[in-house]
C-alpha cells in the first residue's frame, strides 16, 4: 500500500492525455502508483513508491522528450 510515508510525488500536471499516458505506461510495466485529482486547480498528482520512483522516471522520460 502506497502510503504518505513511503511515496514520492512522480509528477503534477493538468493535462488528462499526459496523466492518462503515463498511466497507462506505469501500469503497462507493473509498477503501482496512485493518482490524486484537484478539480478545483485542474491538476493530477501521480505518486509511486520511493523505490520505483527513478525506475518510472526513465519509463516517462521519452514522453517528454517527444513533445
Amino acid at each position: 500500500m502506497i502510503t504518505i510515508f513511503n511515496r514520492k510525488l512522480l509528477i503534477t500536471t493538468g493535462d488528462t492525455k499526459i496523466q492518462a499516458k503515463i498511466r497507462d505506461i506505469l501500469a503497462l510495466k507493473e509498477v503501482d502508483y496512485i493518482i490524486k485529482a484537484y478539480c478545483s486547480y485542474q491538476r493530477y498528482r501521480i505518486w509511486v513508491y520511493k523505490k520505483d520512483y527513478e525506475y518510472a522516471c526513465h519509463l516517462i522520460k521519452d514522453l517528454f522528450r517527444q513533445q
